[in-house]
């Protein structure tokens, strides 16, 4: 009675613990564990019990506070299974997290305010105040020794994530996308043309008779009215790219598996990188003359650009993390096509009162100028970065970065002005074959950079 009860025990128990083996892989991952082969308590057999050794290593890798072995050099990849290998970066920073046990640390997700200042936009003197006497010359309100446009602080937005390819975290894939708030800037100028009231104008330089001139803005029993101009910018950009790593390493304190006290990483990155700048220029003057007619005028130039860069991209990460604080050191390059679009255009709408004209061109931008012109061109994007964290619990890090990003060869609106003016070419134009035919367009290239400070919040499982 006795010997059959403690035969299906025996089952029993061996039963179990073969279920355990199908329902827990990481158990039947280990080929030493051993369990008996034929039946016990049988009347001739020996028996052959479950490797107790083996089995209690296992839970205590598995369920330990510490990492499954000291001193490697490789984090979470040494060994058949262990905490670091389950838990991965955030191994002996809090003491063992059950949380990222199914995790592996291989997911990473990150979110920044950027609080950034680009390069300003740089115009020729477009309105300026001058003198009843000598309205040709005239100090600069915008444009020119006035200063560059756009040259405010921008808010923005920086999205990076990813995830390992591998428990090893050797190879890997991350995303990333950002963007800067549209930037605008508004002035305007203008008087009454009444006794007294202030001379406005909108310089260029007469080709006709090689000296600096001027169209009237407002003039004193002459001409009333408003120029105003309006600048706006748009930068954006994403990537994907590979991360593959050279060289980890973990530093634990004195003890058999103390926790992790300091990690280091250094990675190459490989991918795609795409980048978009949007900007525009748009100069407008609604006049109308003193004395009768009184005809009014509706004039505007508009300079519009573009660049779509599209290319590879290289670049090299290093991260150190010493317990709650971490580094982490950025320097990348893309290089690849830029592709350049320029739009010019102008109109003038004048009336009297029972005539209107209706013409192609402004002042600054002229049937000899107006027109979409594109082009394709190599250019390269370096970034440079440094991010400080702090990991305020586990998985979760505040972050303060700085980032500088520099684009080498763009157009920008202001670039491509021409203000050599042929006053025959202004609509209605008397002559529109009188030489030379200026405005006129040529490719002007400049640099563009943006740079500042970033807030964000990490997560990593």
């Amino acid at each position: 009675m006795n010997s059959t009860i403690l035969k299906q025990a025996a089952r029993l128990l061996q039963t179990s613990l073969l279920a355990m083996l199908l329902v827990n892989p990481l158990l039947a991952a280990d080929e030493r564990v051993v369990f008996a082969t034929h039946e016990p308590f049988a009347d001739d057999a020996a028996i052959d019990v479950v490797d107790y050794n083996e089995t209690e290593r296992f839970e205590s890798q598995l369920f330990g506070s510490g990492c499954d072995l000291c001193g490697e050099t490789s984090c979470g990849c040494e060994g058949t299974i262990g905490c670091d290998s389950l838990i991965g970066p955030t191994c002996g920073t809090d003491g063992w997290n059950a949380g990222n046990a199914a995790g592996c640390g291989n997911l990473w997700l990150q979110a920044e305010y950027l609080m950034w200042w680009s390069a300003g936009m740089p115009t020729p003197a477009l309105l300026a105040r001058a003198s009843e006497q000598n309205p040709e010359i005239g100090t600069p309100l915008v444009g020119g020794s006035a200063g560059d446009l756009l040259e405010g602080m921008r808010s923005g937005l920086r999205v990076r994530g990813g995830t390992w390819l591998d428990n090893c975290q050797t190879v890997g894939i991350e995303f990333e996308y950002l963007f800067l708030d549209t930037i605008n800037e508004f002035h305007s100028v203008g008087d009454d043309g009444t006794a007294g009231s202030t001379v406005y104008t909108r310089p260029f330089f007469n080709v006709l008779t090689n000296q600096p001139d001027a169209e009237l803005v407002s003039f004193p029993g002459v001409l009333r009215g408003t120029a105003s101009v309006q600048a706006e910018g748009d930068f954006q950009s994403a990537g994907v790219r590979l991360v593959w790593n050279q060289c980890q390493q973990c530093c634990e304190d004195c003890g058999p598996c103390s926790p992790i006290i300091n990690k280091s990483r250094f990675d190459l990155l490989v991918g795609y990188r795409y980048a978009s700048l949007d900007e525009n220029l748009l100069i407008r003057e609604d006049l109308q003359e003193v004395t009768p007619p009184e005809t009014t005028f509706d004039i505007f130039d508009q300079f519009t650009t573009t660049n779509r860069f599209n290319g590879g991209e290289l670049g090299v990460r290093w991260q150190e993390q010493y317990r709650r604080l971490s580094l982490e050191m950025l320097g990348k390059v893309a290089f690849g096509n830029n592709r350049q679009t320029v739009q010019i255009s102008g109109r003038t709408v004048a009336t009297d009162g029972i005539d209107v004209v209706d013409a192609p061109g402004g002042l600054l931008a002229q049937t000899s100028n107006i027109g979409t012109y594109t082009r394709n061109r190599f250019a390269l994007i370096p970034e440079l970065g440094a991010t400080v964290g702090y990991a305020f619990r586990p998985n979760w890090r505040a972050t303060l970065g700085y980032s500088i990003i520099y684009w080498d060869r763009v157009v920008r609106p202001g670039d491509q002005i021409d203000t050599s003016v042929n006053p025959n070419l202004l609509p209605p134009a008397t002559n529109t074959a009188t030489e030379p035919l200026r405005p006129e367009f040529q490719w002007q290239e400049n640099g563009f950079w943006t740079q500042g400070i970033s807030f964000g919040l990490a997560y990593n499982r």
